[in-house]
């Protein structure tokens, strides 16, 4: 059977329960519509996917029925006009759109002069929010204007208002240019192709370019700046110079601190430049103000569910790395049952990198403090969720912990099948690189070998084949804890020791 679009019920999911509110009340005048039974029937629905056969079982026998795609197409633009309509005032950008529209119907009408008073209106507004696009388009309404009404002085006039809007298209040009940089960095960075030898010549396109190498000679937009700095970020991370790019990212935080209104118009944006901050100290292993900087996130004043479910992903998974960072797993652990109530009410809402990566450090912790068992229920969720495809390095990691975790558990019938199976799943993924054939190789020796004397002298083969891997960078995921892990079964001393 074909499937059934679920635009509308993602549409409904997405609404918070004030926005229901707002958009029952809307249509309360007309009753108990086929809309608003058809609404609820969707709202009602699992979290996870939409099942048309609800609705055609719910409303058997009934008429719309016949016309229920068309009902759905009624339904999906009532409640975006809702949401038009309750968030018209807290948007900028709807504001915007208002007065633009009521500057041109007064200008179709003649009205010139009523007209250039709502421009004036949304100039101010676009200047406030660095809106480049709406200052050009409200230039260029401006100029319309002009000619209609005729001015004094109208050449000087007419030259100042060019000039006006070249400023703006070189605004414009430069936010562009900068934008364009930076994703030519995220791109590689982001699909794990960092062990890639090549990635010098991939990105040389970039660092070849003179608005890479120079600083620029004129001051620039919000936007402009804000790429312009996240270019550098991104480039030294993913040379691993992480000091570098947490100089750059805390100028990134002093240039929305020194915003104020772009922090209260883009909440969400500002919190994850937060979060790059934190996350990229920690990689760099710098704490001194980790910890400040999660209260920040913790308490920025954020309105929408999707919003929330972002500070939560964000606070709870830099606080249990910080807290694995720092050796603080009596903190790391209490945190996990918050971490998983936390799931349950915003998990369809968590990016799919950083479910994973959540999950991941979650393992991370139990393995470090050698509890098995509780291991395999981050593995199982790693290994088994269809959704967290991004974070390629990080599942192929997961595939050597659990080789590791059913070794210390004894699991030997286990790891018969598993080495071959995690062979085949690395090579086809083009993950089988130097580091996990080393891991496989040297797991298979220790479990097939049941004479126990000779495991040290194994382990210590295993140590050494590691130690050239451990100096190249970036280090694979996975090897830096496997490396600890087993210096700790030579030393016969705990692994959160050796942390």
């Amino acid at each position: 059977m074909k499937k059934k679009s679920d635009d509308l019920f993602q549409l409904i999911k997405s609404f918070s329960p004030n926005e229901k509110r707002d958009f029952k009340l809307s249509r309360k005048q007309e009753g108990i519509t086929n809309y608003m039974r058809v609404f609820d029937a969707i709202d009602a629905m699992d979290e996870e996917e939409y099942d048309e056969q609800i609705i055609h079982k719910t409303f058997e026998g009934e008429q719309f029925l016949k016309q229920l795609h068309a009902l759905k197409n009624n339904l999906y633009n009532l409640l975006l006009k809702s949401l038009r309509n309750s968030h018209e005032e807290k948007f900028v950008e709807s504001q915007l759109y208002n007065l633009l529209s009521e500057a041109v119907i007064l200008q179709e009408r003649g009205l010139y002069k009523l007209s250039e008073k709502q421009l004036d209106k949304a100039l101010k507004i676009a200047r406030k929010y660095d809106k480049q696009l709406v200052i050009l388009k409200i230039l260029r309404h401006q100029l319309s204007n002009l000619i209609e009404t005729g001015v004094k002085n109208v050449s000087e006039t007419f030259e100042h208002h060019f000039q006006l809007i070249n400023n703006t298209l070189e605004n414009i040009h430069r936010e562009y240019d900068y934008t364009k940089l930076h994703y030519g960095l995220i791109i590689p960075s982001r699909h794990g192709r960092r062990r890639n030898p090549d990635l010098d010549q991939e990105i040389e396109w970039i660092t070849n370019d003179p608005l890479f190498k120079t600083v620029p000679e004129t001051s620039l937009t919000f936007e402009a700046r804000f790429y312009y700095l996240n270019m550098y970020v991104t480039y030294y991370t993913i040379r691993q110079e992480m000091e570098k790019a947490v100089d750059y990212l805390r100028q990134i935080l002093e240039h929305w601190r020194s915003h104020p209104d772009m922090i209260k118009h883009k909440p969400r944006l500002y919190l994850i430049q937060l979060s790059n901050y934190v996350n990229c100290k920690i990689g760099a292993r710098l704490y001194d103000d980790i910890e400040e900087i999660i209260e920040e996130i913790r308490t920025l004043p954020l309105q929408s569910f999707r919003d929330k479910a972002e500070r939560f992903q964000n606070e709870k998974n830099h606080l249990l790395r910080y807290y694995l960072n720092t050796r603080q797993f009596g903190k790391a652990e209490v945190l996990i049952p918050e971490i998983k109530k936390g799931l349950e009410i915003y998990g369809t809402k968590i990016n799919e990198a950083r479910l994973i990566t959540i999950y991941y450090h979650a393992l991370m912790l139990y393995f470090f403090l050698e509890k098995h068992t509780e291991c395999i229920e981050w593995i199982d969720h790693i290994l088994n969720n269809d959704r967290t495809t991004p974070r390629k390095e990080v599942k192929q990691a997961v595939r050597i912990f659990e080789i590791a975790v059913h070794y210390e558990m004894g699991n030997k019938r286990v790891l018969d099948s598993m080495f071959e199976a995690t062979q085949k799943k690395l090579k086809r993924s083009n993950a089988l690189m130097h580091f996990e054939k080393q891991v496989l190789k040297h797991f298979r020796k220790l479990s097939k070998n049941t004479d126990e004397d000779k495991h040290p002298q194994l382990l210590q083969q295993f140590l050494n084949e590691l130690e050239p891997i451990m100096d190249t960078r970036p280090v694979p995921a996975g090897c830096e804890e496997i490396y600890l892990w087993i210096k700790s079964k030579l030393d016969n001393r705990p692994l959160r020791d050796f942390v």
